[in-house]
């Protein structure tokens, strides 16, 4: 399905939204699945999240409404409730509250990116040598202006890699991190085309 990004996305949920503990995924395969076995509770409106991402059905298309600011973990500590940094919504009371949201997410081996990692910092505490491949917009369809960054915290080589039909723009065609302690950040310019810049080596 198309996936579109909303104005509000980052974390800046205006009101507390509803969803049902059964409309919580963890990833955007489960939810498909369980829409297509229970296809009468496909409606416009509906919230769910997938793999850490709030998305609302609308217009036959699922819109990402948070992503990269709060996650499954961090936000649904009420069962019934999604809230924001500031405000949460609990048995029909509107509050403010500062909640800490953890943006960074350890990486020890090779991965794909995701969309949990929308926003997020990878701090890469590999030993050995580990790439990151940013997948074809056939698979995942990240939204054009994401940002991701990626830190070289261990020992060992992270090399920004791409499948097939993917550019990486970089100074010097660079796609290896050049030092420890040292990030890159990755921006999604359009279609298939990726921004990558930051403490690179050949």
């Amino acid at each position: 399905m198309a996936i579109a990004i909303d104005p509000i996305a980052r974390g800046q949920a205006k009101n507390a939204i509803k969803i049902k503990a059964a409309h919580k995924f963890i990833d955007n395969a489960a939810r498909d699945a369980y829409f297509t076995a229970n296809p009468t509770e496909l409606k416009d409106g509906i919230y769910v999240t997938a793999g850490g991402v709030l998305y609302e059905y609308t217009n036959n298309i699922w819109d990402i409404r948070i992503g990269g600011g709060i996650n499954s973990n961090t936000a649904l500590k009420n069962e019934e409730n999604i809230f924001s940094k500031k405000q949460i919504f609990n048995q029909g009371v509107l509050s403010t509250k500062y909640e800490f949201v953890n943006n960074t997410i350890e990486v020890n081996e090779s991965t794909t990116l995701s969309f949990e990692h929308i926003s997020k910092l990878l701090k890469c505490v590999n030993t050995s040598n580990i790439t990151i491949t940013i997948p074809n917009d056939t698979s995942l369809k990240f939204p054009n202006e994401t940002l991701i960054e990626i830190l070289k915290y261990g020992d060992g080589e992270v090399s920004i890699v791409s499948s097939a039909g993917v550019i990486i723009n970089s100074v010097n065609n660079f796609k290896n991190i050049a030092d420890k302690y040292s990030a890159i950040s990755l921006k999604k310019m359009g279609d298939n085309e990726w921004l990558l810049i930051g403490n690179l080596k050949e």
